[in-house]
């Protein structure tokens, strides 16, 4: 008997609720991909060479042994044949639990299900694509005659293949092929004994699109060139990419049955104090408060979310590259700069404190307002490097001092990059199904640990909206850094060497914050919260043979 005290029905052996899989499923996944390509060199004149080439890729769809997979697609969706479902998100049922209809019917709990390999169903789901060409062309021009100066460009077409996952989330958690039971007021030595089983609620699908375009990726550059003297080259170029099809995630990242737009909350008083009634909503605003589930109003009543692939994200990069290397002996000193952005519609976007930010969309049926700098977009990049040939005691008729103080070599590299692009969230306990907040005001670096952007910029928006903030708004701090090496060899015998490292990172002990709290309402908002690696000295020996 259980007491209704979470402490006592532990330490009498019970407990609250019970959740066991049907299975824990196990199968081979398979895909093919093929790739042909001709390319041909052609020396047009003497200072002018053209590179031409056409590359077809070849993906296939990807199935599972058997064939004991489904997937959601909406066509075969019937509304009558759909469990009612009610504000707090859960079925009407039948004495034996049952979910009904609105017809009072037993509903199908496989409506809109696909089954792999069946009913003219292809065993992958998608009927491939074989029209992947990708052409390929460059060319290299020779402006002076002594080969001092000279420009090269090209162009070309690449092409990426859906994730295996997308298939093999389905394969592990769609039905029939895989159920969860749960069952209240058993007890902890056995999960099913004793207690009764609880109704089934709307479970979450995966979906395996039936139609699906590779990404594609065209890429291009143009660089000029120039030799200032025989020791020395200086390079300048132009480099971009377009990226189109691009898929949202890994394991697909749209929800397909995400909550409809209402024309006004599903129950009253759902709306705070202050805010004034709407004609339509984005989404339910029962939801922000609480009292409505999100998953009284998805289009497909009967499951949670659908994870979809989305193939249709776009993303572009453009920068201006240039460096200058210049060598003397075994010496050679390096500089490049790069000045460059990228923006995208899928990807690393979302609220963090990270630069690897992978938030979903916020509305999975406008992406285009998911348009902005990725978490990996930063503007600003200068690096040097050097390795310098100490020429102090290498050849001197102290043998002892040279092989104590000679052929020593100092090698280093100095970076710094501007912050990498953050996007500004939704940390309170009302989001309802917003991610981002309203900007209010203007957003400007602020630069100090306790408030790193301008936290007045940005309110939360009212219930059953979405945040209109844009992606990439914020931007992180940037990371300076030295790192110095200063090593020799020791000849031992034949190809036997000894070398001694010498090696210190971030000699100048610069901080580098790397963590920027952008989530509205959390309780470090705004502030930096972590810091990178402080100066780091070691000490090595290696033996070489």
């Amino acid at each position: 008997m259980h007491t209704g005290d979470p402490a006592a029905d532990y330490l009498l052996g019970l407990n609250a609720t019970y959740a066991q899989d049907s299975s824990e499923r196990e199968g081979y996944i398979h895909y093919r991909q093929g790739e042909t390509y001709f390319q041909d060199d052609w020396r047009v004149k003497p200072r002018l060479t053209l590179n031409l080439g056409l590359r077809w890729v070849y993906f296939s769809n990807d199935t599972i042994s058997g064939d004991q997979v489904t997937s959601f697609e909406p066509s075969l969706y019937n509304s009558a044949q759909a469990p009612i479902v009610t504000t707090n998100g859960s079925f009407i049922v039948n004495g034996t639990n049952q979910p009904l209809t609105a017809g009072g019917e037993v509903a199908n709990l496989l409506n809109g299900l696909a089954f792999a390999g069946k009913n003219g169903v292809p065993d992958g789901f998608f009927t491939p694509t074989k029209k992947n060409f990708g052409p390929r062309v460059g060319f290299a021009y020779r402006i002076t005659s002594d080969g001092s100066t000279s420009v090269r460009g090209g162009y070309g077409i690449g092409y990426s293949r859906i994730p295996t996952a997308q298939v093999y989330y389905a394969y592990g958690a769609n039905p029939p092929f895989n159920q969860t039971a749960n069952i209240l007021n058993s007890l902890l030595s056995n999960g099913t004994a004793g207690g009764s089983a609880v109704a089934p609620t709307p479970e979450s699908l995966t979906s395996v699109p039936f139609s699906f375009v590779p990404a594609s990726i065209q890429s291009y550059s143009l660089t000029l060139e120039h030799q200032v003297r025989n020791n020395m080259v200086a390079t300048v170029a132009y480099a971009g990419s377009q990226s189109r099809h691009l898929t949202d995630g890994v394991g697909g990242g749209n929800d397909i049955n995400f909550p409809l737009p209402v024309t006004a909350p599903t129950a009253a008083g759902c709306l705070p104090a202050g805010q004034t009634a709407s004609a339509s909503y984005d989404f339910d605003p029962c939801i922000n408060s609480g009292t409505s589930s999100a998953q009284y109003t998805r289009p497909y009543a009967g499951y949670s979310s659908i994870n979809y692939q989305y193939d249709e994200g776009t993303g572009n990069y453009n920068a201006l590259q240039s460096s200058v290397v210049y060598h003397s002996g075994p010496s050679q000193f390096s500089v490049a700069y790069t000045w460059g952005k990228a923006l995208a519609t899928v990807g690393a976007h979302g609220a963090g404190n990270t630069t690897s930010q992978g938030a979903g969309p916020q509305n999975p049926r406008n992406f285009k307002a998911e348009y902005g700098p990725p978490s990996y977009d930063f503007t600003n990049d200068v690096v040097g490097t050097w390795v310098y040939a100490i020429p102090f005691f290498n050849h001197v008729s102290n043998k002892p001092a040279e092989l104590a103080l000679g052929h020593w070599s100092l090698q280093g590299l100095a970076a710094h990059q501007s912050g990498f692009a953050l996007s500004p969230g939704m940390s309170t306990s009302t989001n309802g199904e917003a991610n981002r907040p309203n900007v209010v005001g203007k957003i400007t670096k602020v630069g100090k640990k306790s408030e790193w952007f301008n936290t007045a910029a940005f309110a939360a928006p009212g219930f059953g909206f979405f945040g209109n903030a844009s992606n990439g708004t914020i931007r992180a701090p940037g990371y300076t850094s030295v790192n110095l090496s200063l090593y020799k060899s020791f000849p031992i015998h034949d190809r036997l060497n000894l070398q001694f490292r010498a090696e210190a990172f971030n000699v100048l002990n610069h901080p580098n914050f790397n963590n920027v709290d952008t989530g509205f309402g959390s309780g470090s908002y705004g502030q930096l919260t972590n810091t990178g690696d402080p100066r780091i000295m070691e000490l090595a020996l290696k033996m070489s043979f």
